[in-house]
């Protein structure tokens, strides 16, 4: 959440996070298609924002950055034990 925050406020907003996904059940069928292998309209299902971080979409980052091959990237590399204590 510190990201998508973070993006936020430097003007990326607003920036697609799994909480969205759980505030707008409707918005999760497109990434069940993509995980299920189907070609998905990237442009569609992140319509109206600006940013992506965490879940789903990290798991899609090769489609992502062939869709918007102009994107920043950024890399966060943490412990996952590390991780799993701060959830």
């Amino acid at each position: 959440m510190s990201l998508k925050l973070a993006l936020e406020a430097l003007g990326f907003a607003p920036c697609h996070h799994m909480l969205d996904l759980v505030l707008n059940p409707e918005s999760v069928a497109p990434w069940v298609r993509a995980a299920a292998g189907e070609v998905v309209d990237w442009d569609e299902v992140l319509a109206g924002y600006r940013a992506t971080t965490d879940w789903p979409a990290c798991h899609f980052y090769k489609e992502l950055a062939a869709q918007y091959p102009q994107a920043k990237v950024i890399l966060t590399i943490r412990d996952a034990r590390r991780w799993y204590d701060s959830a």
